[in-house]
């Protein structure tokens, strides 16, 4: 790699640090105990909703039998809902309770103002051109909408130029 490429890729891993941390403590400000590969299981039926745990089980890369513990506590703390298949008695189907959806939104609401927090500190200009250049590596990275169109970005432009009025900082 040349000497561009590594400040880059280590600029993106430094990023993508940065955002699990405040992941991190917006799960942690909600003061439900949680960890993050639980958290993941519940934004990943928050998403994409109900689904069998063997499905699960895979999209997170875990084994089935881990995948089965992890829903017991979660359903025993009451986030998870939990039931056979009507079409195939052999599968499970978990999705999340109302308390799960909660506390999802809950922990969501805590990282978007950990997140914003953080933006109120760069320069809108810069604020722009890194939505710009995030969404374009998620794009690259399989994560989104399967095209980038100058609308979209236009539209994160303009919606961070409303969300933060500030003359750049010189």
């Amino acid at each position: 790699m040349s000497h561009d490429s590594d400040a880059v890729v280590e600029s993106v891993l430094i990023a993508g640090l940065a955002l699990t941390r405040l992941s991190s403590r917006s799960i942690a400000a909600v003061h439900e105990k949680v960890t993050s590969r639980q958290f993941q299981t519940l934004v990943m039926l928050a998403v994409q909703g109900s689904q069998s745990q063997a499905t699960l089980a895979d999209q997170l890369g875990v084994h089935e039998s881990s995948m089965s513990r992890m829903c017991d506590r979660l359903v025993a703390r009451g986030l998870l809902l939990r039931a056979r298949s009507a079409q195939d008695r052999r599968a499970v189907i978990v999705e999340l309770s109302p308390a799960g959806m909660m506390l999802f939104d809950e922990v969501t609401r805590a990282r978007d103002r950990m997140v914003e927090a953080a933006t109120r500190q760069i320069e809108p200009e810069t604020q722009i051109a890194a939505a710009r250049a995030l969404r374009r590596f998620a794009l690259a990275a399989g994560v989104g909408a399967a095209a980038d169109t100058t609308a979209d970005l236009d539209g994160v432009a303009l919606q961070i130029q409303s969300i933060f009025p500030v003359a750049p900082c010189t």
